[in-house]
């Protein structure tokens, strides 16, 4: 799960998850969400275990952090 929060309402929120080669692993996409928390669940994601960085776009901010995917 991947949890967030808006300081202000958004039009767009674009959340990708990458290998650390680069690689797209998933990309999950939202319109129009309310200031405050938020999350995205991974729920039938399966991703080996290793090192992931999650970039989260909405409108002008972008985020980005690793995580790590134990056995």
């Amino acid at each position: 799960r991947i949890d967030y929060d808006l300081k202000s309402a958004s039009d767009h929120i674009s959340i990708n998850v990458y290998d650390m080669n680069g690689k797209l692993m998933a990309s999950f996409n939202e319109n129009s969400l309310p200031a405050g928390s938020h999350n995205v669940l991974l729920n039938g994601l399966v991703l080996p275990a290793g090192e992931y960085i999650y970039s989260i776009q909405a409108d002008e901010m972008r985020f980005a952090k690793k995580f790590v995917v134990v056995e």
